[in-house]
C-alpha cells in the first residue's frame, strides 16, 4: 500500500505540473474519501493515505495552485476548487494563511468561496483558528465562511466570536445573524445584546424594536438592571436607547426599572438629560397599562351594555311587560295578538343580541300557536342572522349616523375592529400631555374634559353617550391637550390608528368618512377658545427667520445632517417652524422627537434652542408643508427672546 501511494503521489505532482486537473483530482478525491471516512478503510491504510496527502501538499505545489486559482477564472481551471479541497487540511490552512497576510488580500472573495466549498473540513480548521488570537479581518473572513455554509449546527462557532471585543468582529457576527434570518433570528440577537459593545447594543435595540417580542422586553429590562447595578457611570446614549425601546413593552416591571433610573438621575449619578426621555416613556407606558386594565373582553365576542344599571332596569321592565301581556291575551283567548307580541319581542331581543331570551320567547310562541310555522321560521332566521352580525340594535340606534356615513358593511367591520373599554366614576381615561392616537366613541355614561391652567385644573365640558372625543390626536399628530375622566360608569369604543390601517384595506376612503362624521364632534381647540382659558405661560412672538434644524431619531440619535427651515414664532416655552413632509403618517412619526434649532445672529454668534415635538399640523396654505410645534426642554430667558426679536425686527 505504501509503495502504491508513493507512486500515486508522484503521478499527482506530475499531473499538477502538466495542468492535468482532472486526473490529479481523480486520485486526490480517492485519498480525500479515505481520510474523511467516506470510503471505509482500516486504520493502517488511512494513516498511509493521510501521510501521502500531506506529502503532496508541498509548499511550492500549493503556491502554484493557489496563484492559478486566484489569478485565472477561465474554464481551464474550473476543476481547481475541488482539487484544492481534496488535497486536504494543509490546503485549507494555506488558504487561511493567504487571507491572514493582509486585510486587502488579492482574491479574498474567491478564497472565501473555496473555504465554503471545503465544508466540514474548513469548519473543523476554522474552529481551531477561532481559539487563537488571529487578526480581526481573518476572523471576519472565517465568520463569513461559516455563515455562507448555511448550516445551523455551525452557529455556535459564529456566536463564539462575540467574545472578541473588537467591534468589527462583533458587527460581522450580527450581519451573519441578519443574513441567516429565520425564526431564531430574534433570540440570537437578544443573546448577542448581552455581549456586544455599547454602540452595537444601540443598533440591536433599534432593530429588535421593529418587531417586538416578549423576550426583547425581558432583555432590555435585564440590561437596564445590569447598568444600574454597575459601579461605573453608564453610557447615556445606551440608556436612552433602552428607555425608548421599553416603550414597546407596557408592563409594570418596565415602570419599576424606569423609577429606579429616575432616582439615579435625580441623585446626579447619571446624565440629567435622560430625565426627558424617561418621563416621556413613563407617560406612554402608564397610558398603555391604563387602557389594558380597562379593556373589556366579552365571551361571545360582542359588546353589550348590561353593566349599565339603566339598561338592566329597562330589560327587566320589558320582560315583565311581555309576560303580563301574554297572560292577558291567553285569558281572552286572543291567540293572534299573543302570537304577534311574542314574535315581535323575540325579534327585538334577537336584535339586542339577547339570544337566550329571544329563543325562550320563540319557544313560547310555538307553545302558544304551533300553527304559526312561518313566524317561527322567520324568528329562527333572524336569530341566526343576528348571531352572525355582532352589532346590537342598541348600538346601531346610538350610532345610526355613523352607519349611514360608513355604509352597512363597513360599519360592521368598524364594529368588529374597535376595542371596548369600561371605566368607573372618577377613573382617568386619558391624560393631558400623552401621545394618544385613539378615537373615543362613548356608548354609555358621562365623561368630563379638563385642562391645566397654570397649577389649577379647569373643567371644560361634560359629554354623554353618542359623543366622539380625540379627533385632534387621531387625524393630526399632536399630544393630548386635555384630561378625560369618567363621571359615571362609562363604556366606550376605542379606534386606534393602526386598526384604521386594517380597515383601509377594504375601503381606502374610510379615514375620510370617519373624519367627515367627526366634524360634528367636539373640537378641543374650539372648546378652549369658547371657554376663554388662556393656557400659555409665556407670550408667543411671530418671527420669520431662517434657522438650522437638527432632528433626532426616536432613539435620540442625531440625523445625518441639519436642514434649513423658517422659524414662524418663538416664546420662552416653545417655538414653531415649517418643513415639507411627504405623508401624514411620516408626520406622525415626528411626534416626541428631539429637535435642536440653531439661530445665527450678528457677529457669527448662535442661539441654540432644544425641545421635543408636540404637534405636527398641516399648513393648509402650502401643499405638503407642516407646522412643527416644539416644547422647550428648559424655559428660555426672556432677555434672550428679546435679544432675538431686536436682532431680526429692529
Amino acid at each position: 500500500y505504501e509503495v502504491a501511494c508513493q507512486l500515486l503521489q508522484r503521478l499527482v505532482i506530475l499531473f499538477v505540473r502538466d495542468s492535468n486537473w482532472h486526473d490529479a483530482d481523480h486520485i486526490l478525491k480517492a485519498f480525500y474519501d479515505i481520510v474523511t471516512g467516506t470510503c471505509q478503510k482500516k486504520a493502517s491504510i488511512r494513516s498511509i493515505v493521510s501521510r501521502t496527502q500531506r506529502n503532496i501538499a508541498q509548499q511550492d505545489v500549493l503556491e502554484h495552485l493557489y496563484l492559478l486559482y486566484i489569478k485565472d477564472s477561465s474554464e481551464s481551471v474550473g476543476k481547481l476548487p475541488d482539487l484544492l479541497v481534496h488535497i486536504g487540511k494543509l490546503s485549507i490552512i494555506h488558504a487561511l494563511s493567504i487571507l491572514r497576510e493582509s486585510e486587502e488580500c488579492t482574491g479574498r472573495d474567491r478564497l472565501i468561496q473555496l473555504l465554503v466549498h471545503g465544508g466540514g473540513l474548513s469548519a473543523q480548521i476554522i474552529h481551531e483558528y477561532m481559539q487563537n488570537d488571529e487578526p480581526w479581518f481573518l476572523i471576519c473572513d472565517m465568520i463569513q465562511v461559516l455563515c455562507q455554509m448555511k448550516d445551523d449546527a455551525l452557529y455556535p462557532l459564529i456566536e463564539g466570536a462575540l467574545r472578541f471585543r473588537d467591534q468589527r468582529i462583533q458587527h460581522e457576527v450580527l450581519m451573519c445573524i441578519f443574513r441567516a434570518g429565520g425564526p431564531g433570528k430574534t433570540l440570537r440577537l437578544v443573546h448577542a445584546l448581552q455581549h456586544v459593545v455599547d454602540p452595537l447594543k444601540i443598533v440591536l435595540i433599534i432593530e429588535l424594536g421593529k418587531k417586538p417580542q416578549a423576550a426583547v422586553g425581558d432583555a432590555l429590562r435585564s440590561l437596564l438592571n445590569e447598568l444600574l447595578n454597575q459601579d461605573a457611570k453608564a453610557n447615556p446614549e445606551l440608556l436612552s436607547a433602552i428607555v425608548t425601546g421599553l416603550q414597546k413593552f407596557p408592563e409594570e416591571s418596565s415602570l419599576k426599572y424606569l423609577g429606579r433610573l429616575t432616582a439615579e438621575i435625580q441623585n446626579d449619578k447619571l446624565d440629567r438629560t435622560l430625565l426627558i426621555p424617561v418621563a416621556e416613556t413613563r407617560l406612554m407606558l402608564e397610558a398603555e397599562l391604563r387602557h389594558k386594565a380597562h379593556k373589556r373582553i366579552d365571551d361571545e365576542g360582542g359588546v353589550s351594555f348590561t353593566d349599565d344599571p339603566v339598561v338592566q332596569q329597562n330589560s327587566m321592565n320589558k320582560v315583565c311587560q311581555v309576560e303580563q301581556l301574554v297572560a292577558e291575551f291567553a285569558a281572552d283567548r286572543s291567540i293572534e295578538q299573543a302570537t304577534d307580541l311574542l314574535f315581535s319581542k323575540s325579534v327585538e331581543y334577537a336584535r339586542e343580541k339577547d339570544f337566550e331570551t329571544a329563543e325562550r320567547l320563540r319557544d313560547r310562541l310555538f307553545e302558544a300557536n304551533p300553527g304559526a310555522i312561518d313566524k317561527i321560521l322567520e324568528v329562527d332566521n333572524i336569530i341566526a342572522f343576528e348571531r352572525q352580525s355582532r352589532v346590537p340594535i342598541s348600538y346601531l340606534e346610538l350610532w345610526r349616523k355613523l352607519q349611514n356615513t360608513l355604509g352597512v358593511q363597513l360599519f360592521e367591520q368598524f364594529y368588529n375592529s374597535v376595542e371596548a373599554e369600561t371605566y368607573r366614576a372618577g377613573d382617568i381615561i386619558t391624560k393631558e400631555g400623552e401621545r394618544d392616537d385613539r378615537l373615543y366613541f362613548i356608548n354609555t355614561g358621562e365623561i368630563s374634559l379638563h385642562c391645566k391652567t397654570g397649577s389649577s385644573d379647569t373643567f371644560l365640558k361634560r359629554l354623554r353617550a353618542g359623543s366622539v372625543v380625540g379627533r385632534e390626536q387621531f387625524f393630526t399628530a399632536s399630544v393630548s391637550t386635555i384630561t378625560m375622566k369618567a363621571v359615571s360608569f362609562v363604556e366606550l369604543h376605542v379606534l386606534r390608528r393602526e386598526v384604521l390601517a386594517g380597515l383601509e384595506v377594504d375601503c381606502q376612503e374610510v379615514e375620510n368618512k370617519i373624519h367627515d362624521y367627526c366634524l360634528g364632534a367636539i373640537y378641543v381647540p374650539d372648546l378652549l377658545k369658547i371657554s376663554g382659558v388662556d393656557r400659555r405661560n409665556s407670550v408667543r412672538y411671530k418671527l420669520s427667520v431662517k434657522i438650522k434644524i437638527q432632528l433626532f431619531d426616536a432613539y435620540g440619535r442625531p440625523g445625518l445632517r441639519p436642514f434649513v427651515s423658517l422659524l414662524q414664532d418663538v416664546s420662552q416655552g416653545g417655538l414653531c417652524f415649517s418643513i415639507g413632509i411627504s405623508s401624514k403618517e411620516n408626520a406622525r412619526l415626528l411626534l416626541g422627537r428631539k429637535v435642536q434649532a440653531d439661530v445665527e445672529i450678528a457677529g457669527g454668534n448662535h442661539v441654540k434652542l432644544e425641545g421635543s415635538i408636540v404637534g405636527v399640523v398641516p399648513d393648509y396654505c402650502v401643499t405638503g408643508s407642516y407646522r412643527i410645534n416644539v416644547k422647550m426642554f428648559e424655559t428660555v430667558p426672556q432677555a434672550e427672546i428679546k435679544y432675538l426679536l431686536n436682532t431680526f425686527t429692529g
